[in-house]
């Protein structure tokens, strides 16, 4: 049987994914997404290098792996389909840019259990709630840099500044209604006049450190060392590290509202595959006095484990 790697680059959030793209730029819609149920969105849509797009649904247990199995496909007191398999349904991409649409259920075996960890991969065939054609796919790349910056910023003490790039004209706050009032547009109005501002105040606390990265560090000790092949350990250290030049081309950039799209002069270059490294190696020798890991977004952040 014939193996082959999906090369996957960047992810997104799957709800995040389909509401920006169904209520930003009106790709066609034929329910409405929710956040759980058989109409939920799928867990993340990813891309690879050859520029097709995978939707995937992850599921994981540790009771057993017959319940593993139901999480991904059962019937509900109605005879409904539900599950990962119906979950991951609801986005459909046109056939140049497809790529697999999985569900995938992993069970966590315990140790001296019965049975042992297991991943099980399926992938039925079923209708979708959101379909993107050719002309919607020029947006495609918009919700990928916007949520892993905003995520990003969030980890670096940032919160209007993630929710101001993330949402910029409040379709995450304020939900679309059938019938918009003038006190409803006014809310929202203020909200994010407000939020811009306060995004302002924290690009000024950044506007100090030059080009350096921006750092924010939190260090854990563990309540009693922990022995791992002849080392002890006490402490965490987790530092994560933001471009500052991202932070303020999201912020201030006058087109910092408008469609990003895969040749973007700027985030075009910033956006990457995620790379992960560690010293941590799977041997029977001793380890050094620290171990590092460390998982890198492009040129938009990373995040580095320090124990020692």
């Amino acid at each position: 049987m014939a193996q082959t790697k999906l090369g996957l680059e960047y992810f997104c959030d799957g709800f995040y994914f389909a509401e920006s793209l169904a209520r930003r730029f009106r790709a066609t819609v034929a329910e409405k997404t929710n956040k759980q149920g058989p109409r939920k969105a799928p867990d993340y849509i990813l891309t690879d290098r050859n520029g097709r797009y995978h939707v995937v649904e992850c599921k994981g247990t540790q009771s057993s792996t017959k319940y593993r199995d139901r999480q991904l496909f059962s019937l509900d007191r109605n005879g409904n389909e539900t599950g990962g398999v119906t979950q991951k349904k609801t986005i459909l991409f046109p056939a140049s840019s497809a790529g697999e649409r999985l569900a995938c259920g992993v069970f966590l075996g315990a140790d001296g259990g019965t049975e042992k960890s297991h991943l099980k991969v399926v992938d039925p065939v079923g209708e979708p709630i959101l379909s993107l054609d050719e002309q919607s796919m020029e947006f495609a790349f918009d919700p990928f840099v916007r949520s892993l910056a905003a995520r990003s910023f969030v980890l670096l003490g940032l919160p209007a500044s993630a929710g101001n790039f993330a949402s910029p004209d409040g379709f995450i706050e304020f939900p679309d209604q059938m019938h918009v009032s003038k006190s409803f547009k006014e809310s929202r109005r203020s909200f994010l006049v407000e939020r811009r501002e306060a995004a302002r105040r924290e690009l000024e606390n950044l506007s100090g450190g030059g080009v350096a990265p921006a750092i924010r560090e939190h260090a854990i000790d563990f309540p009693y060392p922990i022995s791992v092949r002849g080392r002890s350990f006490t402490k965490v250290l987790v530092k994560h590290l933001v471009d500052r030049e991202c932070v303020f081309q999201a912020i201030e950039s006058p087109m910092a509202d408008d469609p990003i799209r895969s040749d973007d002069v700027f985030w075009g270059k910033k956006i990457g595959p995620v790379a992960f490294t560690s010293s941590f190696e799977d041997k029977e020798e001793e380890l050094d006095k620290e171990i590092r890991s460390t998982m890198k977004f492009g040129g938009i952040s990373s995040t580095e484990v320090i124990i020692s």
